[in-house]
């Protein structure tokens, strides 16, 4: 669990905007609000 917010901070910086590509970032974020709605559902 808390690795993901972690992560997403790291590429969330200046140097992940213009390393990591738009749709890859979208795709992330997206599996990870994927990721806290299946947790959410379980609880």
């Amino acid at each position: 669990m808390n690795f993901l917010p972690i992560r997403i901070e790291k590429e969330g910086g200046m140097a992940g905007i213009v390393s990591v590509p738009r749709s890859a970032k979208i795709a992330e974020y997206t599996a990870f609000l994927i990721y806290i709605v299946v947790c959410a559902v379980r609880n």
